[in-house]
């Protein structure tokens, strides 16, 4: 796994990585003022200046954002993942590479935070949420999720997925590593975009979906 594109911003970056069969995936790491948290006490009313960023804000709060897919076989209409789709297919990634991933983007954040250790972050927060739908690929997203949560036992982990009918099956599979390593770590998001369930099919791509997952 390489980079090869990266692109810097105030609070961070987002960097393209090339696997070993040369497919393409998109990995970030950010960090925000601890104010920002709204879970628990951080969170305060003022607002926050995205251009005055210092390097205590790793120390605050640091999120690392990973793909779960190279490419997407849902196609929402919405998505820039479906030029990469077509161009290079879809495959999804094992554990490792979900893993080497959050490696990659803590090492890169590390040059700029001072070498902080994630576990030493007030908030160190992993998001499956870049490309690809964890649902599509539960046996590694879990393996995945139970050695993040080993390595990083401070790190809270949130899955997004767009809450398609494998979903259910993802939530059980996490409800059991949550009897592993206790409560409060673990941040599920839904990607539903419209109450219509005609129109979210059709937002969604369902239909073109269901045909090529067979």
């Amino acid at each position: 796994m390489k980079a090869i594109n990266s692109k810097q911003f105030a609070n961070g970056f987002v960097s393209v990585l090339q696997l070993a069969d040369s497919k393409l995936i998109e990995s970030t790491s950010t960090c925000l003022p601890g104010q920002t948290e709204i879970r628990n006490t951080k969170h305060a009313d003022n607002k926050v200046d995205i251009n005055a960023f210092s390097v205590e804000n790793w120390k605050e709060k640091w999120t690392v954002g990973v793909s779960t897919q190279s490419g997407c076989p849902i196609r929402c209409k919405f998505c820039a993942v479906n030029r990469l789709t077509d161009k290079q297919g879809w495959r999804n990634l094992t554990s490792d590479e979900m893993i080497e991933q959050v490696q990659y983007a803590i090492t890169e954040a590390q040059k700029i935070n001072g070498g902080l250790n994630p576990n030493d972050s007030d908030i160190f927060r992993i998001l499956f949420t870049r490309m690809g739908e964890p649902s599509l690929n539960i046996d590694n997203v879990i393996d995945a999720v139970r050695q993040l949560k080993t390595t990083y036992p401070k790190a809270r982990i949130q899955i997004s997925t767009i809450g398609i009918a494998k979903s259910a099956e993802l939530v059980e599979r996490l409800i059991e590593l949550e009897k592993i390593f206790g409560n409060d770590w673990l941040e599920l998001q839904f990607s539903i975009h419209s109450t219509d369930n005609t129109f979210r099919q059709w937002l969604l791509g369902y239909l073109d979906a269901c045909r090529d997952l067979g």
